[in-house]
C-alpha cells in the first residue's frame, strides 16, 4: 500500500516536472477583448478569419525575448503570431510624445501588399512592460 502511493505521488511530482517549463514559457503582457477586425484576416497556415470581434493577447516569451500575438474567438485559441520589437524615436524617453499613457492597439492595412500591421504599444504607465512597442504583420481579404 505505501509503495503504490509513493509510486502514485513520484508519477505526479515527475509529470509536473515536465509539463512547467512549458506552462511558464509564455506569460501575459496584455489582454485585449472583443477587437473588432473590420477585414477578414488570413493566417500564416491560410484559414481566413471573418471580419468579426476577436480577443487580442500578447504574450512574452520568457526563453528568448520574443512576443506574439494570440487571437482567440470564445476562449479558443485560433492561431499565434510573432513579433516585431520596435524603437521609439527618442528611444522611449519619459517626456516623448510618442508614447502613449495607457496600452493600446492600432491596425494599418497596406492595401498594395494586402498586408496588415497590429501595432502594440504598452505606454509608459504599464508596470509590467512600459515602454513595448511591438508590430505583428498578416495578410488580409476584402
Amino acid at each position: 500500500m505505501k509503495k503504490k502511493v509513493f509510486v502514485t505521488l513520484l508519477t505526479f511530482v515527475f509529470v509536473l516536472l515536465l509539463v512547467s517549463p512549458s506552462i511558464a514559457q509564455w506569460e501575459r503582457v496584455y489582454y485585449f477583448k472583443d477587437v473588432k477586425v473590420p477585414f477578414k484576416l488570413v493566417t500564416e497556415d491560410n484559414m481566413v478569419l471573418k471580419a468579426d470581434k476577436y480577443d487580442f493577447e500578447i504574450l512574452k516569451d520568457f526563453n528568448q525575448a520574443l512576443y506574439y500575438l494570440r487571437i482567440k474567438k470564445k476562449n479558443k485559441r485560433i492561431c499565434n503570431i510573432l513579433g516585431e520589437y520596435l524603437l521609439y524615436k527618442n528611444r522611449g524617453a519619459i517626456n516623448d510624445p510618442d508614447v502613449p499613457d495607457k496600452p493600446k492597439l492600432g491596425m494599418r492595412r497596406n492595401p498594395v501588399t494586402k498586408d496588415v500591421y497590429i501595432l502594440f504599444e504598452s505606454g509608459r504607465s504599464y508596470t509590467k512592460y512600459p515602454f513595448v512597442k511591438i508590430r505583428f504583420k498578416m495578410k488580409f481579404e476584402d
